[in-house]
């Protein structure tokens, strides 16, 4: 079933503001209403790409540094300012 785009997008603001009126938390409700109408829309087009669009990093391998992020964040907040 194919809706016009003008249909479509009254249709995603009528469900987004019953799902905010019954309770869904907004953030939640954005996220699913956004990816349920896309889905809607365009099919299994560009779904399986989302975690790439979505993410930057995801794009790139790992560097051999990745697993050490966290300690050097820690270290530059536990060590002292130069003087």
């Amino acid at each position: 079933m194919a809706l016009k785009p003008e249909y479509l997008g009254l249709l995603s603001l009528v469900i987004l503001c019953a799902a905010i009126f019954i309770g869904f938390p907004i953030a939640f409700t954005l996220l699913a209403v956004a990816l349920g109408v896309g889905y809607f829309a365009l099919g299994d087009i560009d779904l399986h790409h989302l975690p790439l669009h979505s993410c930057p990093l995801l794009r790139y391998p790992p560097r051999p540094s990745t697993p050490f992020l966290p300690l050097i964040c820690l270290a530059s907040f536990l060590l002292p300012p130069p003087p």
